[in-house]
């Protein structure tokens, strides 16, 4: 069991030290641990190469390709951390769909069959976690035992999402852009009012 025993603001240094007071003994204890907040993952990978730290954590989004010139070990652990946004099922639009216009739970669920539909996972995939996670299926991240690997995302699919918000009962409405060609304006709700779950792979 380790406790913080020196927290240097000006070096973002956070040192762990082994807790006195813990009552079970450890096999091969740990005498210290040091974080330190390094900003810019060139930095952190070249701190890494000069051995000045000993592992690169995964919140830098490093790949493999950025390894090519150093001399370390490299090891890929599929995570166990998931991030995810839920939908207030007591919504009286997307939840238990009273105030669409079809007043009904299956215009509820169309509505979130059309966000399923909308959100572009592969996308968020790759740029806003720089292809270190996968899109999420189920709330199990990749890494559990028994997470099923055969299952599939919904397909990014803005013409379904539409269809699917016209059968719960919306309208939809059409401009017309300087190029001459028809851009559908989808109701304001899927921009925001979507549910996506990313699992973040670490290295």
């Amino acid at each position: 069991m380790l406790n913080v025993s020196e927290f240097n603001t000006s070096k973002s240094i956070v040192t762990l030290r082994p807790n006195p007071y813990w009552s079970i003994t450890e096999k091969k204890p740990v005498n210290k641990l040091i974080f330190q907040y390094i900003s810019g993952k060139d930095t952190a990978i070249s701190a890494l190469a000069n051995g000045t730290i000993d592992i690169v954590d995964s919140s830098y989004c490093t790949k493999e390709t950025d390894f090519e010139n150093v001399e370390v070990n490299i090891l890929i652990a599929k995570s166990m951390n998931t991030e995810e946004m839920a939908i207030n099922m007591k919504h009286p639009i997307i939840g238990t769909g009273e105030l669409t216009p079809l007043g009904t739970a299956e215009a509820a669920k169309k509505i979130r069959q059309a966000i399923s539909h909308a959100v572009p996972r592969e996308t968020l995939v790759e740029k806003i976690f720089y292809g270190t996670a996968i899109p999420g299926v189920t709330p199990m991240p990749e890494g559990c035992i028994g997470f099923d690997s055969s299952l599939e995302p919904f397909t990014y699919d803005i013409y379904l999402a539409i269809q699917l918000i016209e059968e719960a009962g919306f309208t939809r409405n059409i401009t017309t852009d300087t190029t001459g060609n028809a851009t559908l304006i989808v109701v304001t709700l899927i921009s925001i009012c979507y549910a996506v779950i990313l699992k973040r792979k670490k290295k």
